[in-house]
């Protein structure tokens, strides 16, 4: 990830989306211990566990679009548009069909024997995963969602990148401070306009806010001035955002959230929850510019990690969750048990793919012979750098 005369990485940007990554890797196994259903649940649930879910939930997903755009716009430079969408489709669309065939199911399986609407093998139980939608029927994308929004946006971002560096009004404020703020309009209209006739999450209208958040990212690369507005208010973001979220945890505490449907109501508290977690997504931003833009030796090896731990993550989560909540061991003992097996896992599930050129290109790698991972030698990290360097092989 480059900056705007394409002389210096943006290391923040790769930082981010790693830590990201470990932080659903952490908001799934918490999903586990929360008062609401989800696939598989603890029988007891958690109001810290709640409340860390709703909190995350908020901007991680946001953020990652955020970071996805700034990645496409080094993407852009380096390629030629046909090579762009050829690589965004390898990248990809590869790894959700891997999923949807071999990773997704288990995790449905799972899910209908812990609430006793299945009862067989795993093998009895496949061919009924195509059957309907979830959750009347089977099929779902699960977490892999996010794999397919990205090649969605990325694609038909691409005329929205040209056209509006076109636009006057985007060229008069975009030395203003207003420039920051035209996309929390943006997504403030997405909300009060379209929320009504799309209330469910990841319909149409989440499609569009996400759309937002990858434009932003991608100017944001694209512009030092947008990025010194970020880190300059990042603190004020921050204290915006803890306030907003206290009231937001208050009305779910006292169940003030209005249900979703064709109300004012509905529209409004989606319009606060969007603006909260807009400020926060501005924060951390910020906070990632200030302390993350730094070089590492072990860079290369978790930005390559980032992909295939995402798609792996889930399945392992769910398989090792649905026999650990029957241990009844306490949520502290279950949470850690499940965080940190099934962490170790994936991380080598990980290891296992990348040797692999066949894998590595199903979990959307490239091949070892097309990599360039790049070990930067560090002194002070000697040690650290011989294990990169024996885990890059």
């Amino acid at each position: 990830m480059k900056t705007d005369n394409h002389t210096g990485r943006l290391y923040y940007i790769d930082w981010l989306r790693f830590i990201g990554v470990l932080i659903v890797f952490c908001f799934h196994v918490s999903m586990i211990f929360v008062s609401w259903n989800w696939h598989i649940n603890n029988a007891e649930s958690s109001f810290i566990m709640d409340t860390f879910v709703r909190f995350i939930h908020l901007w991680i997903m946001p953020m990652f679009f955020v970071l996805a755009g700034a990645s496409s716009e080094y993407s852009l430079h380096v390629r030629t548009e046909g090579d762009y969408i050829r690589e965004r489709f390898k990248r990809l669309i590869v790894p959700i069909i891997i999923g949807v065939l071999f990773l997704i199911p288990p995790q449905i399986y799972l899910e209908r024997l812990s609430s006793a609407e299945f009862h067989g093998s795993y093998l009895q139980f496949y061919p009924h995963f195509f059957e309907g939608l979830y959750p009347g029927g089977n099929f779902t994308l699960n977490h892999i969602w996010f794999v397919l929004y990205l090649f969605v946006i990325s694609i038909i971002s691409l005329p929205l990148m040209k056209g509006l560096r076109r636009v006057r009004i985007i060229e008069k404020y975009r030395r203003e401070k207003a420039w920051i703020l035209f996309f929390l309009v943006a997504i403030v209209a997405i909300e009060s306009i379209f929320r009504i006739v799309w209330p469910v999450y990841l319909y149409p209208a989440d499609l569009m806010i996400f759309l937002v958040y990858f434009t932003f990212g991608h100017y944001m690369a694209l512009d030092n001035t947008l990025r010194d507005i970020i880190k300059k208010h990042s603190n004020s973001a921050f204290l915006i955002g803890v306030i907003f979220f206290i009231a937001l945890t208050a009305f779910y505490y006292r169940t003030w959230i209005p249900a979703p449907g064709h109300s004012w109501k509905y529209v409004a508290f989606q319009v606060f929850w969007s603006v909260t977690g807009w400020v926060w997504v501005v924060a951390i931003l910020g906070l990632g510019m200030k302390k993350l833009n730094k070089r590492h030796v072990a860079l290369g090896l978790v930005n390559e990690a980032v992909l295939p731990f995402y798609i792996l993550h889930q399945t392992v989560i769910l398989v090792i969750a649905y026999y650990a909540v029957q241990w009844k061991a306490g949520i502290f003992m279950t949470f850690l048990f499940i965080l940190t097996s099934a962490f170790l896992i994936t991380f080598i599930l990980y290891l296992v793919i990348r040797q692999f050129d066949v894998m590595r290109v199903l979990f959307g790698l490239k091949r070892k012979a097309d990599k360039t991972l790049k070990i930067e030698r560090i002194p002070q990290d000697a040690f650290l750098a011989r294990l990169i360097l024996w885990l890059s092989n």
